[in-house]
This record gives structure tokens, sequence and C-alpha cells, in this order.
């Protein structure tokens, strides 16, 4: 699950850095508006580095990050559905803000949970991210928005002419990068409900252990109780034998 985490993170940033060129057609917009949604991903990380902390402070670190793994699942899955900029941009946020948030709460739990033998694991966390940034591109490439030089369906033909008139044709291939976006989606929500499951069965464990113990501490102080009635009636016998 720690690795899951690494290599999650890694995948959204990465995902998100080789498809913003493709952005433009899918807001049909220019490249100047989508750059500004970079920067503001870029605000959003930095408010998630400080505000996750105080989520931590009064909330189950378990429920926190698998609330955020699903927001950035949600996010993942919508911002390549809707044409409208400010979606776009609102997304694009909350994204950045789940990555950097996602990062702080597993080394939190981390540290908490394996103390001083955390040192490995936080180590392999950004090598995990790591490799699923380089991997990333390479699942992503057929999904891009592609210009072809040669190729069945023709959309348009571009001529050009000097001194003399050359011709040929290019194929545009619309971009298909919902599919890459919606499965990340799937698959931050899945691990997501995974984690509260766990969650909710070990609290419910823990709730039945502490009934057990409080019914084998009343059990005991009943015992015990026993045994001091047993020992006072003897030590009453015990004096009005030696009155009479």
């Amino acid at each position: 699950m720690k690795f899951n985490y690494g290599a999650f993170q890694g995948m959204g940033n990465s995902l998100l850095d080789c498809t913003i060129m493709d952005f433009v057609e899918v807001l049909q917009t220019n490249f100047a508006s989508v750059s500004i949604g970079v920067s503001v991903g870029g605000i959003g990380a930095g408010i998630g580095c400080v505000a996750v902390g105080k989520f931590l402070q009064f909330t189950e670190s378990s429920f926190v990050l698998a609330s955020l793994q699903i927001l950035n699942g949600l996010s993942a899955i919508f911002i390549t559905r809707f044409s409208v900029t400010y979606v776009f941009y609102t997304l694009i946020f909350a994204m950045a803000f789940c990555f950097t948030s996602l990062d702080v709460t597993t080394y939190v739990i981390l540290t908490n949970v394996l103390k001083e033998k955390s040192a490995p694991w936080v180590q392999s966390l950004p090598f995990c991210a790591s490799l699923a940034a380089i991997v990333t591109p390479i699942i992503v490439a057929p999904f891009v928005s592609k210009i072809i030089e040669s190729g069945t369906d023709i959309n348009q033909v571009i001529c050009v002419t000097n001194s003399t008139e050359n011709c040929f044709e290019q194929t545009k291939r619309g971009t298909k990068i919902w599919i890459p976006f919606t499965v990340y989606g799937m698959f931050n929500i899945l691990i997501a409900l995974l984690v509260i499951s766990a969650q909710i069965h070990i609290q419910r464990r823990k709730g039945e252990m502490m009934i057990e113990k409080s019914e084998k501490s009343n059990e005991t102080e009943e015992i015990t109780n026993e045994t001091s009635n047993i020992h006072v009636e003897h030590r009453n016998k015990v004096q009005i034998y030696r009155i009479l």
C-alpha cells in the first residue's frame, strides 16, 4: 500500500505533464490559458502541504488518505470531460492539492507507525514515484493527439505554394487522454475504498477487543470479590470458634 501511494503520485504528476498540450484541444482554447492552469496547480500543491497538517490533527490519518485519493480520482476522471477553462483550473488545483497532501500524509503515517524503522520506507516512496514517472509517458503515448502525414482518413489537405505548388495530406487524430485519466481516477477510488474498508474492519476489531478485555476484567473482579468474601467468612468463623 505504501508503494502504491508513491507510484500514484509519480503517475499523476507525469500524466498531467505529458498531456498538457492536449488540453488545448480538450478545452478548445490556446496554450496560454492552459499554462495558467499549470500555475494554478502549483498554488494547489503549496496549499495542500500546509492544509493537510490541520486535517491530520482532527481526523484519522487513514481516512484523510482515502478521502484525498477519492478527490484525486474524481478530479482525474472529470478533468477531460469539460471544455470549460475555469472547471479545468478547479480540477487541476484539486489534483495538485491531493498530490502533495497524499505525499505528506503518507510520510506522517510511516513515521508514526514505524518510528525509527521508517527510513527505508520513506526513501522508497520517491523511488516508486520516479519509476511511475518513467513508465507513464510510455503508457500514455498512444492516447495523445498526433499529426500523421500519411493515412487513410483525410481530414484536411494543406497546399503550400512558392514557385511551384506542393500538396501534402495531413491526418489529424483527436486526443484520447480521457482514457488514461479515467483509468487512473478509477484506480485511485478503488484503492481508497479498500483503505476505508480495511480501516473500518480495524476499528471494529479494536472495539471487539476492548469489549472482550472489559468482560475479562469484570470476570476477574468478580472472582476477586468472591475470594475476598470467602476469606472474610472464614475469618469470621475462626473468630467465633475462638470465642466459643
